[in-house]
């Protein structure tokens, strides 16, 4: 509890807000949970703190963007290591943050351990993985498996929090991408802690990002069904 912090990062998605939070807390109990609201709604991030009373609710108000939210957060982080979370995730069991940990303290290469459920990644990356066992668990390395992902995520992982102070301020960056690049031009890698626990909702519901205009996006066949008013997603409820 001294030495990990709760990171989560929130744009105004209240049904896959709660959901993300009530999983992660019935595996985890976090000393301190520290979640940056980039909606600027204040009547919203009032919601969240009524219905989590122990999580400290940043509004960013204005808005700042993704990247420079998580910046504000991480600037707040006086532990060691960070579990970074979205609002859009599901966890169906507990991370071994300990494990992970003790992976990061062993091995400098490793940028982050990452707890998403590692069969629901893209096969034909996932038929690159190389993996390795730490501790009790079994995890994979994708570093070869594309030549700019899975240096960094901001996928639900423990991250040093001194990788943040090295590497950024993440604003600096276009995108996740070139977070990503970036680290990996340097040899650093995720590791993926098998099998994992996290499952991403949020396909087809992404959030505008004010610091990303006019950057050309790449819209995915979620988005197309939610522009067409279908699928699973295609109301905020």
């Amino acid at each position: 509890p001294d030495e990990v912090t709760a990171v989560l990062t929130s744009c105004g998605r209240w049904d896959f807000l709660i959901r993300s939070i009530d999983t992660f807390l019935a595996h985890h109990d976090p000393a301190r949970f520290i979640l940056i609201e980039d909606s600027g709604d204040t009547d919203f991030a009032q919601r969240i703190a009524a219905r989590y009373p122990a999580i400290e609710v940043v509004l960013n108000q204005p808005r700042l963007g993704q990247h420079a939210a998580i910046d504000r957060a991480y600037g707040m982080v006086n532990t060691p290591f960070i579990v970074h979370l979205e609002d859009d995730w599901v966890f169906t069991g507990a991370m071994d943050i300990a494990d992970a940990r003790q992976l990061l303290d062993a091995n400098p290469s490793v940028a982050s351990v990452c707890f998403t459920v590692f069969r629901r990644l893209k096969w034909r990356q996932r038929v690159f993985a190389r993996t390795f066992r730490h501790g009790s668990h079994l995890y994979a390395s994708l570093h070869t498996a594309h030549r700019e992902w899975h240096g960094h995520s901001f996928y639900p992982t423990l991250v040093r929090r001194r990788t943040w102070e090295e590497h950024g301020p993440y604003a600096s960056f276009q995108n996740e991408r070139a977070i990503s690049r970036h680290m990996k031009g340097l040899g650093l890698f995720v590791a993926y802690q098998l099998p994992g626990v996290g499952i991403h909702v949020g396909s087809g519901r992404s959030v505008f990002d004010p610091a990303r205009v006019g950057e050309r996006r790449r819209i995915t066949g979620g988005w197309r069904r939610w522009l067409a008013g279908k699928g699973p997603f295609s109301s905020a409820g």
